[in-house]
């Protein structure tokens, strides 16, 4: 009985964990910077703000309400985007924690906020 508790218990919370697609361009819960700094490595995030200035090749600050956070993104997810600083943007990918340097976001997808 404990076994089909456990097995049921593990399925519980693994269904959440499958889930994908819910609705036309879903992309998941919007995260402030605020709170995609204090998550683990890996952990996805969207946020939704401004790039305000280049760092260096493909690192990047975003702004929201919240702060700044560092993002890498790959020329590739630019391709065919333009954006400035008042460009409103919303961005998804996952954190990356090296060392102890703050957290920062290695982006997959940027989209232009209408």
């Amino acid at each position: 009985m404990k076994k089909v508790f456990l097995f049921l218990l593990i399925l519980f919370f693994a269904v959440p964990a499958l889930a994908g697609f819910q609705g036309p361009g879903a992309t998941g819960k919007v995260q402030t910077v605020k709170e995609a700094s204090a998550l683990p490595d890996d952990a996805r995030v969207v946020l939704e703000g401004n790039v305000i200035r280049q760092l260096r090749h493909e690192h990047y600050i975003f702004k929201d309400a919240s702060g700044e956070i560092e993002v890498e993104i790959d020329d590739d997810e630019l391709k065919g985007i333009e954006i400035n600083p008042q460009t409103r943007v919303r961005i998804a990918g996952e954190i990356d924690r090296e060392h102890d340097r703050p957290a920062r976001v290695d982006v997959d997808r940027v989209e232009i906020m209408k």
